[in-house]
C-alpha cells in the first residue's frame, strides 16, 4: 500500500477523495493536530473523508477514524493538562516522623529484660520499663532475680531486713560490688551489700549485673563473683512529679512521692529529690521493720556530651532479725514462737531473755554522696569522674524492757 508523506502543516488536505485509508493519512492527521489546528477543521476533514469512501466501507471506517482521531486528541491535550499542573505551584506537604528515645526504644525488647551490651563481658540488665511492672516495694537484689547466674533469698518480702541475700554462679553477697551512679555502696566493714539502704526502685533507670570478676575502673575491690551497676533515671526537663501508696498483709504500708524541678531557668540545671516511708511487721514473730529514704540528683548539661552532677541517698532504718531455723524445726514449729524470737522480756529465764526481739532490732543511717562528671575531650575521648563519699552513721539505742 503505498504512503504519501505528510506535507501539509496548516491543515487537513480537503482534495483527499476516492482512495483508500493509508498511514500517512494517519500520520498526516496527528501532525496537523500537533501543530494546532482548529478542532472545527478536524472534524470537516473527517466528515469529506468518510463521503468519499464508498457506502460498504463508510460505517466501519468512520467508526475506526473517529477511534484514532481521539486517541490522537487525547495526547497533545494531555500533555498540556500535565504540563499545566506541573506549572501550578502545589501546596507543600508536611511529613512528621516522631522517634521514641534510645532508652524507651530499647526498653521495649523483652519487657525490660534484654538489653543489647556491647561489652567483652557477660552483662544483664533489667530496664525501666520491668521496673515499673514490678511490685514497688521491690529492692535491687529482687529486680536482677530473673537475670542469669543470679540467686536471690530473702527473709521479708519487703527486702528490709539485712539476712537478704544474693549470690552469682556460686559466690555470696560480699564478693560482689555494689556501684551507685559511680559510688560503691559495700559495707565497709563486711563487704556486704543490704539492698534496704540502696535507692527507691522508682528512681532506677537500670540495674545491671556483671557475672564475673569487675572491670578495672570500678571502685570496688571484693567483686570478684560480680558487679550489680545501678542507675537513677535522669532528672525531667519540665517540672512534674510522682506520687504512689502501696498497703498489704501484716500492716505492709509504703508512700513514696517524688518531685522534678525541670530546668530552672537559663541555668540549664534540673533536678529531683524523692522520699518515701515504709513499714511491716515480722511474718514470723514479734516485730517491726521501719525505712526512711531520700534520693536525689541534681545535673547540668555541658554541651551535647558533657555534663556534671551531685548525687545523693539517705537511708534510716530500724530492721528486726528472723531466727534462722531447719527445715526440720520450720516442719515443727511453723511460725509459732519456737521459731521465733520472745515478744517479752522475762529476767528470771534467761534463755527467754536473750531472744527478746528488741535485742535484735539494728538501727542505722548511712548517707552516699557523688559527684559524677562527663567530659567530652574529643570524638573518640571521653573523661569521666566520680568523687563520693559514703557516712555511715549508727543510730545508739537502749532496749528497755517490757514487764
Amino acid at each position: 500500500m503505498p504512503l504519501r508523506p505528510a506535507t501539509r502543516a496548516d491543515g487537513p488536505d480537503p482534495g483527499l477523495k476516492d482512495r483508500n485509508l493509508h498511514c500517512s493519512d494517519i500520520v498526516y492527521m496527528g501532525t496537523a493536530l500537533k501543530q494546532g489546528p482548529a478542532l472545527s477543521s478536524l472534524h470537516s476533514w473527517i466528515r469529506t473523508l468518510a463521503r468519499s469512501l464508498p457506502d460498504s466501507r463508510r460505517s466501519f471506517t468512520r467508526i475506526w477514524l473517529f477511534s484514532t482521531v481521539s486517541v490522537l486528541c487525547a495526547a497533545p491535550y494531555s500533555s498540556t493538562w500535565a504540563a499545566d499542573s506541573a506549572a501550578k505551584p502545589r501546596k507543600a506537604e508536611q511529613i512528621v516522623v516522631r522517634a521514641t528515645e534510645p532508652e524507651k526504644r530499647d526498653a521495649e525488647r523483652g519487657g525490660g529484660l534484654i538489653k543489647p551490651h556491647h561489652e567483652i563481658r557477660s552483662v544483664s540488665s533489667v530496664d525501666s520499663s520491668f521496673i515499673a511492672k514490678q511490685a514497688p516495694i521491690a529492692t535491687a537484689y529482687q529486680l536482677v532475680s530473673l537475670l542469669p547466674g543470679a540467686n536471690v533469698a530473702a527473709s521479708d518480702p519487703m527486702g528490709l531486713s539485712p539476712q537478704t541475700t544474693i549470690s552469682v554462679r556460686g559466690l555470696n553477697t560480699d564478693s560482689i560490688g555494689y556501684v551507685l551512679e559511680g559510688m560503691p555502696l559495700n559495707d565497709l566493714a563486711y563487704y556486704s551489700g543490704y539492698p534496704s539502704q540502696f535507692a527507691d526502685g522508682e528512681n532506677y533507670r537500670q540495674v545491671s549485673l556483671s557475672q564475673g570478676a569487675a572491670d578495672l575502673d570500678s571502685p570496688v575491690l571484693n567483686a570478684a563473683g560480680g558487679l550489680m551497676n545501678l542507675s537513677f533515671r535522669d532528672p525531667a526537663r519540665k517540672a512534674g512529679g510522682t506520687v504512689a501508696a502501696s498497703y498489704g498483709s501484716y500492716n505492709a504500708n509504703r508512700e513514696f512521692i517524688r518531685l522534678d524541678t525541670g530546668e530552672l531557668g537559663q541555668t540549664r540545671l534540673r533536678g529531683f529529690v524523692s522520699y518515701s516511708h515504709t513499714s511491716a511487721e515480722n511474718w514470723r514473730g514479734p516485730g517491726h521493720d521501719m525505712r526512711h529514704h531520700i534520693d536525689f540528683k541534681l545535673v547540668r548539661d555541658i554541651g551535647e556530651r558533657s555534663s556534671a552532677g551531685l548525687v545523693g541517698s539517705f537511708n534510716s532504718t530500724i530492721t528486726s532479725y528472723y531466727p534462722q531455723v531447719s527445715k526440720d524445726q520450720f516442719r515443727l514449729y511453723g511460725v509459732s514462737s519456737g521459731n521465733a524470737l520472745s515478744g517479752r522480756y522475762d529476767p528470771q529465764n534467761q534463755e527467754e531473755a536473750t531472744s527478746y526481739q528488741r535485742l535484735w532490732r539494728a538501727p542505722e543511717r548511712t548517707l552516699y554522696m557523688g559527684a559524677p562528671v562527663t567530659l567530652a575531650l574529643s570524638d573518640h575521648l571521653t573523661f569521666h569522674a566520680t568523687p563520693y563519699a559514703q557516712a555511715p552513721m549508727a543510730m545508739s539505742r537502749v532496749a528497755r524492757p517490757c514487764r
